[in-house]
């Protein structure tokens, strides 16, 4: 399958909330967590703003998650990076994650409208969850 016929298969959805990505220790209490990815280097969470959590090393507030459900997961090469490239010429940082059934595509709250413009013009179409 082609990408751009993988992107006009692929749906996604703005989550609900405003997020915080931060680098946490390695004590960090995850009950009601988004995400949390640990490597060698370092703990980061994903988690809704406005809870206080201990732990917390340094802090990015005010992100929006996009989750983007690809048509073929696993089978996409070259998606994420078609996303992230668009995303980039209109000057639109990003955080990606990914899971096995989703890429999450993380925004700034001021850059979402913009990047819902961009992943549209990639022919990809907003889920209803």
């Amino acid at each position: 399958m082609e990408i751009k016929e993988i992107m006009s298969n692929s749906t996604y959805e703005v989550l609900p909330g405003i997020y915080s990505v931060a680098k946490v220790n390695s004590d960090f209490k995850c009950d009601d967590i988004f995400m949390v990815t640990r490597d060698s280097l370092e703990c980061t969470a994903i988690y809704r703003m406005g809870t206080a959590y201990k732990g917390i090393i340094d802090e990015k507030k005010n992100y929006k998650l996009i989750a983007v459900n690809v048509a073929v997961p696993f089978y996409a090469p070259g998606f994420i990076a078609t996303v992230s490239q668009q995303l980039a010429k209109k000057n639109i940082s990003v955080l990606v994650v990914s899971t096995y059934s989703r890429d999450y595509f993380i925004v700034s709250t001021v850059n979402l409208n913009d990047s819902i413009i961009e992943m549209n013009k990639l022919g990809m179409k907003e889920s209803k969850g």
